[in-house]
């Protein structure tokens, strides 16, 4: 019939396939999502079967934020160790800079004092050298004489004990330019020269052909330095130079020179007694 619209049955069928295959597809994908939702809740329902297995990367991460964390510890207990090491150290370092500076201003006193001292026997007439005061006598007296006068000042005769001592007795030698007598006789034992504190001699500064024993009397037991670095042996009652050399008495003099140590705890009584005669204490 004209006018009525025409139905294309070819694409009407092919409409009807296409409603069903897709219910159809539908359905598929269902029942493998089904099958998928099945074997998953079976792996987590099975008896031995963890229900969450984390990845890998999940473990290292937790391993990475344990050593991390174990790292920071290790850090902190260092620091903490190094700030109290430091503190120690400087409050050592304080002390020690404290002690320092006391004992640099005690050394300063005792330089004072020690210069001071110095003056005052420079002024009496001593001599300062290598922790010994020495003394060069203004009387010309015998050995014997030289040494009670020493005795009375508190000292003895010189004993010189190095090559050092030597040249500084040389020195006062050549202030006095004249004859020292020295602490060293053999009185005891000829040939056995001895100190005047009992010490054996162990190293002379004799002149060419001395000791010899050769004088008149031949009792040359007492020693006297009449030239630099020359010792000569002659008797208590003689010197170099002949009459010249004696006094109104007829004695023989020789200048005295005198040692004695100083201690720092308590003044010697060299010291004392120097004061005291210079004094009249």
């Amino acid at each position: 019939m004209e006018g009525m619209p025409t139905i294309d049955t070819a694409k009407t069928a092919n409409s009807g396939s296409d409603d069903r295959e897709e219910p159809a597809r539908v359905m598929g994908a269902s029942l493998q999502n089904l099958q998928n939702t099945r074997l998953l809740d079976f792996s987590y329902s099975s008896p031995g079967v963890s229900k969450y297995r984390p990845h890998r990367s999940d473990r290292c991460y937790r391993l990475t934020a344990v050593c991390l964390g174990l790292l920071c510890v290790f850090l902190l207990a260092v620091i903490i160790v190094l700030c109290v090491c430091f503190n120690n150290l400087t409050r050592e370092r304080d002390q020690l800079q404290i002690r320092y500076n006391n004992l640099t201003a005690e050394r300063d006193q005792l330089l004072k004092e020690r210069q001071k001292y110095q003056n005052v026997f420079s002024e009496l007439g001593w001599i300062y050298f290598s922790h010994s005061l020495y003394y060069i006598s203004t009387e010309w007296k015998s050995w014997s004489e030289s040494r009670q006068d020493c005795t009375d000042r508190g000292a003895d005769l010189v004993i010189i004990n190095s090559e050092e001592e030597q040249e500084f007795v040389n020195s006062l030698w050549k202030l006095s330019q004249s004859g020292l007598w020295i602490g060293l006789t053999d009185r005891d034992t000829e040939a056995v020269w001895k100190w005047v504190d009992g010490t054996a001699l162990s190293t002379g500064y004799w002149g060419e052909g001395e000791p010899n024993n050769s004088g008149q009397s031949g009792n040359e037991d007492c020693v006297v330095l009449d030239w630099p670095d020359t010792w000569n042996d002659i008797p208590e009652g003689e010197m170099p130079g002949g009459e010249d050399a004696k006094n109104s008495s007829g004695e023989i003099a020789l200048k005295a020179s005198t040692s004695v140590g100083l201690t720092k705890a308590k003044p010697p009584a060299v010291m004392e007694k120097a004061l005291k005669r210079h004094y009249r204490l």
